[in-house]
């Protein structure tokens, strides 16, 4: 039976005082950074709009029904054409970026009449001091990877950070999906983020002082398609996103995130600390991947269907082995190891299969 879900005890001011916070850039993951996100779809008692000064926001017993691992992939390990566009700082200075991952949680188009695919679609992100900011998206139409420049930068998020801060942001992208399709696809997006509220925030991650990000995200999409004999513009409806993040010091992401569309709440994901029983733990499945034996004290065999990078994390997130399997079986003494829950991550062209292993 999944946990009771307990959201937002609220409590007044002058019960109890909390510190508030201040958000800066040293509080963003680095390239090859990993964390652990937890995926939940319990809507049903979530009260995420009330908010303000020293609130107490309490989400424990929230269960997860999946789990990722997500990862803050290097510029380096990309393909050929996401970084010539994103990882050029001599011709392409705007727009080199510090790391790329998945997009998960945000509204995507929807292709009219299933002409072709969209998938795969990650997003670049440039840090400085001042701000933190999306310089474009890649995605993979019908298998071909397109890096798409945002005309104009989505700027998300400005540091310092604090309570009551507030800023807008638009963005423009244009993107011929040529060759893998006669068509062309646009996107106006407009951001208005305000620091609405500071207190604490509690997690089965654990408990953190914290400030609240409202962003309302709008979407205007179009896309032009060719099918030989004349094309023709499409508006799509895409839905507006709000987000909700709560974000903390030195957890890399927030440690709540939750999406609304069209009046209804589409997505709930937190940061986390270790396997739950009964959720599965991926990222884009690719290789496959067998653990033996598993509990494990003195070694471990990590059997591999192909050349294979495997990285190995603890609960608190720290990579404690990372190497390329060249081989199709790698035996590691854990010998030495802590007891308790890894995280296993086998990463083959920036996909990903992850399986817990115990140390006993």
């Amino acid at each position: 039976m999944k946990k009771s879900l307990l959201l937002f005890g609220f409590f007044t001011a002058g019960l109890t005082s909390y510190s508030q916070i201040t958000i800066t850039s040293s509080d963003l993951p680095l390239a090859e950074d990993t964390v652990l996100v937890s995926v939940s779809t319990q809507y049903s008692n979530a009260d995420f709009t009330t908010t303000g000064a020293n609130q107490v926001w309490d989400f424990t017993g929230l269960f997860a029904d999946y789990q990722r691992i997500d990862t803050f992939y290097n510029l380096s390990g990309s393909s050929f054409t996401y970084q010539a566009v994103f990882n050029n700082a001599f011709t392409n200075a705007d727009y080199n970026s510090d790391y790329y991952n998945t997009l998960s949680g945000s509204a995507l188009p929807t292709v009219p009449g299933g002409l072709f695919s969209i998938e795969n679609p990650v997003y670049f992100t440039k840090n400085r001091s001042s701000s933190s900011s999306i310089v474009g998206l890649g995605l993979e139409v019908n298998g071909v990877k397109i890096p798409v420049e945002a005309d104009t930068i989505d700027v998300v998020y400005h540091y310092p950070m604090n309570y009551n801060d507030s800023w807008d942001s638009t963005s423009y992208i244009y993107l011929d999906l040529n060759p893998a399709f006669n068509a062309i696809f646009k996107r106006s997006q407009s951001r208005s983020s305000e620091v609405d509220g500071w207190g604490q925030i509690t997690t089965d991650f654990g408990a953190f002082d914290a400030l609240r990000v409202r962003s309302v995200v709008t979407y205007s999409d179009s896309i032009y398609i060719d099918l030989g004999f004349g094309g023709f513009w499409n508006d799509i409806g895409t839905p507006q996103d709000i987000d909700y993040t709560w974000w903390t010091n030195d957890n890399k992401i927030p440690v709540l995130k939750i999406v609304e569309q069209d009046g209804a709440v589409t997505l709930i994901e937190y940061r986390d600390r270790e396997v739950e029983i009964g959720a599965g733990v991926t990222e884009n499945n690719s290789v496959e991947i067998g653990i033996y034996p598993n509990p494990a004290s003195e070694t471990v065999t990590i059997t591999v269907n192909e050349t294979s990078l495997v990285d190995i994390m603890d609960i608190s997130g720290k990579i404690v082995y990372s190497n390329q399997v060249n081989s199709l079986n790698k035996k590691i003494d854990v010998s030495a190891w802590k007891k308790g829950i890894y995280l296993v991550s086998v990463t083959k062209d920036n996909k990903v299969t992850t399986q817990s292993l115990v140390i006993k």
